[in-house]
């Protein structure tokens, strides 16, 4: 290729002032932020027939990508980080080399880091001490859900990978536009077959949230996720900063050696359930916290009022309500970068806590001082991180997929895009397309308007894959009702009656895609299947 690197004159400087530049079958559009280790890009992903999606490229900086050490830890990030498809947590699309540039493409998320969210609700909103409670337990419940499903992630053999993520924080979090809540940033985690391993005396993740095991460098393994879970739940349900201090030493020994009280001798409106759930968290002793991120959501939903509705459009109109200038100027720019337009650089740089994000924003950080014990000072705080995320029951990730341009596909001439809208019950199935991985439902693509037929496959651990061809004429939004596993055959000496039917069998469909206002049909897999024109 003609550039053949993301590097400038001297092999050092970022290639901002050169963009748009290709990088394989990428098109680097707009540098993000840039942070001791990578630089990360909006960049444009070609993949098959002309469909396009935005994506946050991630590329280690040249001077690191000649030491193996930095180039074994980025390829571990980013081979955990493909383990791991859940809705709750950022995805990852593609890791690699091209021309000596190493690059990690992630999910390209709209939104707002969780303490932007909080800086912004501090100053608006009043005092809301009554339901403070609940939303802390709704916004822990959501992370475990996402943190689970890395816990739990297998390989490709089928193997349990016991991925730790190892710095879980509020920082780490990230609310979409579209009212998604997501676990972000994996370049830390543990892996049982991770190549690259902390060196002695080297501390990884934020003080103030490691486990005690993991400051002792002792084994580690989900329970730690789970602590830092509880020093967040802790902070959210009291307002106080659990461990902070004013230097890392002394942060440490309070990890190790400070009191932990009750929540509820700080707010005595919190109930003894989130009291349990909170200390169990914390517990010093791993063997007496909860055995999984699982459990401790199960913990924290008790607590709801029982009915409590907590719709993600909610979460959505916030964010709307908070954010609208900034939300327009960020469309905007991908408006641009669709267009293949130079536009202005929208984040500040990344502070020295925490590297560049994994998506397309800057994140707000965690102020040194601890909070204000007493006061609405310390309350705001709590009532902003509260309220920006309990509404986020939601488990809809936005997969950024853009339309060809004539930038960025200069072979053929523009074609008219159509929208693909998939949508699975249950959600968090991965959607392969010609060629491979394309998201993880709720997801929308946008593809050139065709009379040719893209085969799309839907699969879920626990269901039925289902397959499909779809002509992309006209604007469709698919919504698959994906069928548990069958059961197992009975043992062949057991006879077993069939249970009585009340309707026809649902067999494979030979039927082609019906017309406007027929809105069912029985798809490839038995599976019912919605399209909406």
């Amino acid at each position: 290729m003609g550039e053949p690197s993301v590097q400038g004159p001297s092999g050092e400087t970022p290639l901002g002032p050169k963009l748009p530049l290709k990088l394989g079958r990428f098109t680097l559009c707009e540098e993000l932020g840039a942070g001791g280790m990578a630089t990360v890009y909006l960049a444009r992903m070609e993949l098959a027939a002309g469909i396009e999606r935005l994506v946050a490229l991630k590329t280690i900086h040249p001077h690191l990508a000649k030491e193996p050490p930095f180039v074994d830890m980025f390829l571990d990030e980013a081979r955990i980080a493909s383990h791991v498809t859940h809705p709750n947590v950022c995805s990852t699309h593609d890791f690699g080399e091209v021309d000596g540039v190493y690059y990690l493409a992630m999910e390209y998320l709209l939104g707002e880091p969780l303490f932007d969210v909080i800086n912004r609700l501090v100053e608006r909103f009043d005092d809301i001490q009554e339901v403070l409670p609940y939303l802390a337990a709704r916004i822990i419940a959501d992370a475990c859900e996402g943190l689970h499903a890395a816990h739990t992630s297998r390989g490709p053999g089928g193997e349990r990978l016991h991925i730790v993520h190892r710095d879980v924080s509020p920082q780490n979090l990230f609310i979409t536009y579209d009212g998604s809540v997501k676990v972000l940033d994996f370049g830390i985690a543990k892996a049982a077959d991770r190549l690259t391993r902390t060196e002695t005396g080297y501390f990884k993740g934020k003080f103030a949230y490691m486990a005690p095991e993991q400051i002792k460098e002792q084994p580690v393994d989900r329970r730690a996720d789970v602590f830092a879970l509880g020093v967040v739940l802790f902070e959210a349900l009291t307002g106080r900063r659990l461990f902070r201090t004013k230097n890392p030493a002394a942060t440490l020994r309070a990890v190790l050696e400070s009191s932990i009280v009750r929540p509820s001798a700080i707010r005595p409106n919190i109930p003894s359930a989130l009291d349990e759930a909170c200390l169990k968290a914390l517990s010093r002793p791993i063997d007496q916290r909860h055995a999984t991120a699982a459990e401790l959501r199960r913990d924290l939903l008790r607590a709801v009022p029982p009915g409590d509705d907590l719709p993600e459009a909610r979460l959505k109109g916030l964010m709307e309500t908070l954010f609208a200038a900034r939300a327009e100027e960020k469309s905007e720019m991908v408006r641009r970068v669709r267009d293949g337009e130079q536009v202005e650089r929208l984040v500040t740089e990344p502070s020295e806590e925490s590297d560049i994000p994994s998506v397309g924003s800057d994140f707000a950080q965690l102020a040194d001082e601890p909070v204000a014990p007493s006061g609405r000072r310390g309350l705001r705080w709590l009532v902003g991180a509260l309220l920006a995320l309990i509404f986020a029951a939601g488990v809809g990730a936005t997969f950024a997929v853009v339309e060809p341009s004539e930038r960025a596909a200069p072979r053929r001439a523009p074609r008219v895009p159509v929208e693909l809208a998939f949508t699975t019950e249950p959600a968090g199935a991965t959607l392969h397309g010609p060629e491979g991985l394309v998201g993880v439902t709720p997801t929308t693509l946008r593809v050139p308007k065709t009379s040719a037929s893209l085969t799309f496959r839907l699969e879920l651990d626990g269901y039925a894959p289902w397959t499909d061809e779809v002509t992309p004429t006209t604007n469709q939004r698919m919504h698959v009702l994906l069928s548990p596993d069958a059961p197992p055959e009975p043992d062949p000496e057991v006879v077993q009656a069939p249970p009585p039917s009340t309707s026809r069998p649902t067999g494979r469909s030979s039927a082609r895609r019906r017309g406007r206002g027929e809105s069912r049909r029985q798809g490839r897999e038995g599976n019912p299947f919605q399209m909406w024109d």
